[in-house]
């Protein structure tokens, strides 16, 4: 009987055993499977995207889109190396373990047929009590475990945040600086031009692009359109110049025909005031009556007769 009961006994921390390595196992597997989706979700799109939009801040970056490439892959196999380890010696000790209950279990059920009037049955109600135990004690190891997990995974996602920052040598601080003297001057100038006033701003979903516009009033007609990104390339030569940032000081435009008529007076009156050139295409019929153009402005004038290239 005594050696009956060592064996239950035996059997029942086995079975809790293999139930808390079957639980790493799954969550080994689940790390696994994430890691492999994240390295999808962070495509070669992504990343460039990334990089693409942190280059359009300004930000000087000593490392080149390859460097940021092979630093993310290298973060992502080493994460699969590891886990792919800790799963196979998991799944080895788990078979190990399993193929010794099976040897318990015979030898306790040898035992078990060789003892006359022996309560079984109480022995099973016991048994069972003992396994409902268990189970609860392996589900709150369970919670500990996931939670224990979930900090770590949290952790090494701020690590790999502050890696990448690092590499493309972010910083948040200044961005919003930057974003702000942007702002100062984006604000008053579709403010003058379009009546409206419009800044670019941060989304709060993190499902959407990082970069919003925000206006007064929403609404917005194809001639506001064209007028609003007139004026935002000129802020940012305000902006630019202010950040002594080494850029070409002139716009290029075609077609404005569909720019209302009294925000593209307005448009022109800003740029008179500033030192750019603003190069545009456009039909001497649209811009005749607008007082600040002077003949002097008008570079190159075609007609059928004077056609460009003679074509």
């Amino acid at each position: 009987m005594e050696r009956s009961k060592k064996l239950k006994n035996e059997i029942g921390l086995i079975t809790q055993s293999l139930g808390s390595l079957e639980f790493q196992i799954n969550m080994i597997q689940q790390n696994l499977e994430y890691t492999f989706q994240s390295k999808k979700d962070l495509s070669p799109e992504v990343l460039q995207t990334l990089y693409n939009e942190t280059r359009e801040l300004k930000v000087d970056l000593e490392k080149t889109f390859n460097d940021l490439v092979i630093f993310n892959d290298s973060l992502v196999k080493n994460k699969v190396k590891y886990y792919e380890s800790v799963l196979k010696t998991k799944s080895n000790e788990f078979k190990e373990i399993q193929e010794y209950k099976k040897s318990l279990k015979k030898e306790y059920k040898s035992l078990a047929s060789s003892i006359e009037e022996y309560d079984f049955d109480n022995a099973d109600e016991l048994y069972n009590n003992l396994v409902q135990e268990q189970a609860r004690l392996l589900e709150l190891q369970s919670l500990q475990l996931e939670l224990k997990n979930l900090n770590t995974s949290k952790e090494s996602n701020l690590n790999d945040i502050a890696d990448l920052e690092t590499t493309l040598n972010f910083n948040p601080k200044e961005a919003d600086d930057n974003l702000d003297i942007f702002n100062k001057y984006f604000q008053k100038n579709t403010k003058d031009v379009l009546k409206n006033e419009y800044h670019l701003g941060y989304n709060t979903s993190i499902n959407d692009f990082p970069l919003s516009l925000f206006a007064t009033d929403e609404s917005i007609s194809i001639g506001t359109k064209k007028g609003l990104i007139s004026v935002f390339d000129i802020s940012y030569l305000q902006y630019a110049k202010e950040t002594n940032k080494q850029v070409p000081y002139f716009i290029v435009y075609d077609v404005i025909e569909t720019i209302e008529n009294d925000i593209l007076t307005r448009l022109f009156h800003l740029v008179k005031t500033m030192n750019c050139q603003y190069i545009v295409a456009v039909l001497n019929e649209k811009i005749k009556d607008i007082d600040v153009i002077s003949e002097n402005d008008k570079i190159l004038t075609l007609s059928k007769e004077n056609k460009l290239f003679m074509i």
